[in-house]
């Protein structure tokens, strides 16, 4: 700063430098007084005499800069320091005789020292104490980043309701649910209270507001952001807050932030390592203390916990892969106005860092709590905060992880061959995203949504045509369902971890036998699931089941698919679960605990205990095509369409071929590999060590179109529904399938509305236009990006994840190419019509997934034509099933085995597909005719 006319030279410095100088009036070639927030300052005169600092100085004087107690320098440039790697050793010792700046003749100090940035998580307490039958905190110095969060609105006045931790001098993070109006957290939509209505302090030891306390800093929220928060209809999935305060704190030995791993360069957590808590909740059957209480807890890994915590907790654990658990049976717990608190533990410079927030608890059990993961939020936090230090942190990147094809298995196992398929991550977020929307647990009138049991049959059912095809395009034979009596031959050896529990995913070596389970709370005997599914085909075989009253509900053509799912899968809407059980479910958790059926070796499920990622299992395939040949023995009681179901009187489809992109020959789909770098740090697993990007190779095809001609005998346009499915002709000896086994592999490949002009059309479709797959960007977004913030909007966002990644959309095919056929169907789109306007962005993938918060778009049977036996007996073939409004064309899948450029994910939300082109009329919408409502959003109806 000059004390002379015109500008301070470094006024066009970094503006990071925050310097704070006295405005005082110096005389001619004195320098100011040098004043600096973050530093303490020593000035010398020749020959290192000292002077006041206080005061204007002579030209020549050298002023000698150190951090303050809580401040000190920036990594960035400890790093580049001299000697850094040995001040790395003693961290303790702080930043001191860091720069030096001399008076200069035109009354400036130069060179301008480095800004320190605040301390963090330093305790100078040593207190030892319960948050429940605990002992009060001697003063703020032992823990000082904690924060008392106030509720201006209370009925008896401004009163202490959450707690919360300080990680800048500016903002702290809490739990969600404390800014939730309390008549509100019922509610389908989460709605924040306005931060008007709460105050914070640091620096307090008394609860009461009033209180006065030398040590106290009070301040007005400015700002509550939350990331995806589902309130209580959603079990508080991501109950994570961070505020903004007004004003910042400032910085004493009693108010300091605690640090978080902006890096995630800390060792994760480990079970048995120790956090403290710190907070107002009650003594043990006692009121609320009006002294801060600390408390020291213990990590508890997920599978732990959940043996551990009552029943009523067991929901928001097992269900929220944001949480963790820590606590002592029988001790140390959180307590009411906890909520909201940091746990912190210490590493090995005895720093404390922050990594949960007070979540959920039952303080009267005194059992484990439950806690948000704070990892997760990371990034986030460090975007909203704007803090050069933490942003540079945050953004550490590394070079792409390469996992090879070869993960789980060599060559040596035949079944590694189609493992790309199984452990493709696209396909496994699909199969996540589907059982989140259409969810099993909860109230009726959340589970039950329009043909979910038929839809559940349908998506697996699909599932497992393609990988049947897959099987085909690798000389495997198709799956074979699973005797429960016999050994599963098949083993699995996933590598894989979950962190946020801190286990690994347990491996199922070959032949083990399927055994009674009495563990975890699940007791599951081999002869329930026979038992149960006996009485599902009896139920068939008599045309009925009976409800828990005693009632008859009948098996109609209409219904009996969607009820006999419900009852298959056992939804809340189940119709009698203690006659028919819980098949499907119970299945799974049975073969997922095989390799370890007492709890002998302490080991948890396989991963065919969790949807996200079952897939990757060989039985998994054979345990769908057990459950689902109950499904079929169903289909087979119903009659086969009659030629009036199939057929569209006065259309007729002249032919149809398939076009891939620069490539010449017609009828030839073309796939090969391709590497994409992925970046997985909020994908399946919740709490990475560090930002993941990994390069995956995975199945991938050429683009292509459908060309289709379609003759109209009508006068008038007509509306129609154009069905496209393909199927492998040959089985796995080469040999032309019957038909009655080529129907059960047809892959559903589009389904589309278009309005037929009479005549002659031509339809154009494209590869990426289908209305089973969603976009690379909607498969792999960025879970973080626009996410809301609950309620509908958050529960679109979660179906809106759901569709077979495009990726995935044609079968690998063989190097010499696989014969396939494709088949086209178009139908009366007036018998096909459901009449509905839908709303939401994301309506790209119907046919597995439904519409969001609708109806099914499509009233035939799903897998229409070929969900039933054909009439008669003369069809063994796909060409003697045909009617007039049908087409069959040989297509090959020609597979080449290399690995074409990388790709990268982005973060786009709502991207829709386009339309299909009719030669001679305007594009009209895949399933409808688009409108905007009143607030402009786009909405599809049936028109």
């Amino acid at each position: 700063m000059a004390c002379r006319g015109g500008p301070p030279p470094w006024r066009a410095l970094n503006s990071a430098v925050l310097v704070v100088l006295l405005a005082s009036a110096c005389s001619a070639g004195m320098c100011p007084p040098p004043t600096f927030k973050t530093l303490d300052v020593q000035c010398r005169w020749v020959l290192g005499r000292p002077v006041p600092c206080d005061a204007p100085v002579s030209p020549g004087t050298t002023a000698l800069f150190s951090c303050k107690p809580q401040y000190r320098l920036p990594q960035s440039v400890r790093d580049r320091r001299p000697g850094a790697a040995a001040a790395a050793q003693h961290p303790e010792q702080g930043d001191y005789g860091l720069e030096s700046a001399v008076c200069q003749e035109d009354g400036s100090w130069a060179p301008l020292p480095f800004t320190c940035v605040p301390e963090c998580g330093r305790v100078v307490g040593n207190g030892e104490t319960l948050v429940v039958d605990g002992k009060p905190v001697n003063s703020p110095l032992e823990f000082p980043w904690h924060v008392a969060i106030y509720d201006r609105k209370h009925k008896k006045g401004i009163m202490q309701v959450c707690g919360g931790t300080l990680v800048t001098p500016k903002f702290f993070v809490s739990a969600a649910h404390c800014f939730v109006g309390a008549q509100l957290l019922a509610s389908t939509e989460v709605q924040m209270r306005p931060p008007a209505e709460f105050a914070a302090a640091v620096g307090k030891i008394n609860r009461e507001w009033a209180a006065a306390e030398e040590t106290a800093q009070k301040r007005d929220v400015k700002q509550i952001y939350i990331n995806g928060y589902g309130g209580r209809r959603l079990n508080h999935v991501r109950d994570f807050a961070l505020v903004e305060m007004n004003l910042a704190v400032d910085l004493h030995a009693y108010t300091m932030p605690a640090c978080v791993d902006w890096g995630l360069q800390e060792r994760p957590v480990r079970e048995g390592d120790v956090g403290s808590v710190v907070g107002w909740g009650g003594l043990f059957k006692r009121p609320v203390s009006d002294t801060l209480q600390i408390g020291s807890l213990p990590f508890v890994a997920k599978e732990r916990c959940l043996q551990l915590v009552p029943a009523q907790m067991v929901q928001y654990i097992l269900l929220n892969d944001d949480r963790f658990c820590a606590g002592v049976m029988n001790g140390t717990t959180v307590a009411h106005g906890d909520s909201g608190g940091g746990l912190t533990f210490p590493n090995r410079d005895r720093k404390h860092f922050l990594q949960g927030v007070v979540s959920v608890g039952m303080p009267d059990a005194r059992t484990l709590s439950a806690f948000t993961n704070v990892t997760p939020f990371v990034r986030w936090m460090a975007d909203k905060i704007q803090d050069e230090e933490i942003r540079a942190a945050a953004a550490i990147r590394l070079l792409p992880l390469e996992i090879p094809k070869e993960y789980t298995a060599s060559d040596l196992e035949e079944e590694q061959r189609v493992a790309y398929f199984r452990e493709d991550v696209g396909l496994n977020l699909h199969h996540l995203h589907w059982h989140s929307y259409y969810t099993y647990l909860g109230p009726r009138d959340q589970v039950e949504k329009d043909r979910r049991g038929e839809l559940l049959y349908y998506m697996h059912a699909q599932l497992l045509a393609r990988y049947n095809g897959e099987r085909l395009s690798n000389s495997l034979p198709k799956v074979k369902h699973l005797n429960l009596r016999e050994p599963i031959k098949e083993a699995y050896y996933p590598k894989l971890d979950n962190l946020v529990s801190s286990r690994v995913w347990p491996s199922r070596p070959p032949n083990v036998r399927l055994q009674d389970i009495n563990r975890d709370g699940f007791k599951i005997d081999v002869e329930d699931l026979e038992r149960w599914t006996a009485r599902i085909y009896d139920a068939i075989a008599v045309g009925y089941v009976v409800n828990t009253t005693g009632g008859r509900l009948p098996l109609t053509e209409e219904g009996g698919a969607n009820l006999l799912g419900n009852i298959i899968e056992s939804s809340a809407v189940t119709p009698n679960r203690q006659l028919y059980g819980e098949l499907m479910n119970q299945g799974h958790i049975l073969i997922s605990l095989a390799h370890d059926p007492e709890n002998r070796f302490l080991e948890s499920y396989g991963v065919m205990g969790d949807g996200a990622v079952a897939l990757r299992d060989p039985v998994f395939y054979r345990w769908h095509a057990h459950v689902w040949d109950v499904m079929r023995a169903y289909k087979d009681t119903l009659p086969g369409y009659t030629a009036a179901q199939l057929s569209f009187p006065g259309v007729r489809v002249l032919g149809a071929e398939v076009r891939s992109e620069d490539h010449a020959k017609p009828n030839e789909l073309l796939t090969h590999w391709q590497a994409s770098d992925l970046e997985l740090s909020r994908g399946l697993d919740f709490s990475p060590r560090r930002p993941i990007f990994a390069r995956l190779t995975h199945l991938q095809h050429r683009p292509f179109a459908y060309h289709i001609r379609v003759e109209s005998a009508a006068d008038v346009p007509r509306d129609a529904y154009v069905r496209i499915f393909m199927a492998p002709k040959l089985d796995e000896r080469g040999r032309a399938m019957h038909f009655r086994d080529q129907r059960h592999l047809m892959i559903e490949m589009d389904k589309f509305h278009t309005i037929l002009k009479p005549g002659l059309n031509t339809l154009k479709r494209l590869s990426s236009e289908s209305s089973v797959t969603i976009p690379f960007e909607r498969t792999f977004r960025n879970l973080d990006a626009n996410r809301p913030g609950g309620g509908r909007a958050l529960t679109e966002f979660t179906f809106c994840g759901c569709g077979l990644p495009q990726h995935m959309l044609v079968p690998r095919g063989t190097e010499d190419g696989l014969p396939h056929q494709l088949f086209v169907m178009v139908t009366d789109f007036a018998r096909d019509r459901v009449d509905q306007v839908l709303e939401g962005s994301c309506l790209d993938a119907p046919s597995l997934c439904g519409v969001f918060a609708g109806r099914y778009p499509d009233r035939r049977p799903m897998g229409f034509p070929f969900d039933r036996r054909p009439a008669g007996d003369r069809v063994d073939t796909l060409r003697s099933f045909l009617t007039p409004n049908m087409f069959v064309q040989r297509v090959m899948v020609r597979f080449r085995d290399a690995v074409e450029a990388t790709v990268r994910n982005t973060t786009r939300f709502g991207t829709t597909k386009g339309t299909v082109k009719v030669t001679h009329g305007d594009p009209v919408p895949a399933f409808g005719t688009v409108h905007r409502d009143h607030l402009g959003v786009p909405t599809v109806g049936y028109a």
